[in-house]
């Protein structure tokens, strides 16, 4: 579910161990959220990579200030 959401970023294209279903999905938050979620992440994606999972802030963190702050204004 969670690769198949407008709101996610990253490479995984599948479930992980947790799926979210229905209300649990977040879609009515869609526009002011992103999930970050990359391909081998043992978490998001049913991997076996814990380097994955351990290196959102280092590969994301530009993207993710750019977004917040464009929901702010900033």
């Amino acid at each position: 579910m969670a690769s198949q959401t407008a709101f996610h970023v990253g490479t995984c294209a599948q479930n992980g161990l947790f799926p979210r279903t229905g209300d649990q999905a977040l879609t009515q938050y869609s526009s002011v959220i992103q999930s970050y979620c990359d391909t081998g992440d043992p978490f998001c994606c049913s991997g076996a990579n814990t380097a994955a999972h351990l290196g959102y802030t280092t590969e994301y963190d530009s993207a993710a200030l750019n977004f917040v702050l464009g929901k702010i204004g900033g």
